[in-house]
């Protein structure tokens, strides 16, 4: 019954090529245990956006050079998971990451998996220009990634200055001393942030911490 399920599994996929789990249950009544084995038989990958609920057989998965397939607006990786994919594509950088880049690649939000990949620190990160940037914690890596971005020529400030208004964000010096502290140790509440700024005479009211917070994605400590 496996075996002829497995069948009828390929042929579904040969019509289709991207499939959900809903997509296959409705067409061939099963259930997840059943579709799970004959789908790991048959060799598969799972999108690393769209929350993971696409399937392609690897036959039908044609990678490119960036071990990439996209499927319309769905995207297959080599890496498999988007945190994967992310810290791969932090590792295999010429200059680092931010998370603007992220979003173009893969149209998902780029904030939410490099803060959580920065928090497990399997990457690190530096300000340039008033954003974060992710890096390789290789020392090596990480020092030719540094130098290459400094060394950059692309001028950031006028498209990030824009960006500070559109949302209402405190100027862009206020920001970049809020992220400087930040970068320096994770996990701090906004009342920590402010008052290691107030020991270097730098007035940042709790509410724009916060905001600055929120918008770059960083958790705040819980006191």
């Amino acid at each position: 019954m496996q075996k002829q399920f497995k069948e009828k599994l390929r042929d579904l996929f040969g019509k289709k090529t991207v499939l959900t789990f809903k997509d296959v249950k409705k067409q061939l009544r099963c259930s997840r245990p059943v579709f799970d084995y004959a789908i790991r038989q048959l060799g598969y990958r799972s999108s690393c956006n769209q929350n993971g609920r696409y399937y392609i057989l690897k036959e039908s998965c044609e990678l490119d050079n960036d071990g990439i397939y996209r499927y319309r607006d769905i995207i297959f990786s080599a890496q498999g998971t988007l945190k994967n994919t992310v810290f791969h594509m932090v590792e295999n950088s010429i200059s680092g990451v931010a998370s603007s880049d992220v979003e173009k690649a893969w149209g998902a939000s780029g904030k939410v998996v490099l803060s959580k990949l920065h928090t497990s620190k399997m990457i690190t990160r530096q300000i340039f220009n008033g954003r974060f940037v992710y890096l390789s914690t290789n020392e090596e890596v990480n020092h030719l990634q540094r130098k290459h971005r400094a060394s950059e020529k692309v001028n950031e400030k006028q498209t990030i200055e824009e960006e500070v208004k559109e949302v209402d964000l405190p100027p862009l010096l206020t920001i970049i001393s809020i992220l400087t502290v930040l970068a320096q140790q994770n996990n701090l509440s906004a009342k920590q942030v402010h008052n290691r700024l107030m020991k270097k005479g730098v007035n940042i009211p709790r509410e724009e911490i916060k905001k600055v917070m929120s918008f770059y994605n960083i958790p705040e400590k819980k006191t």
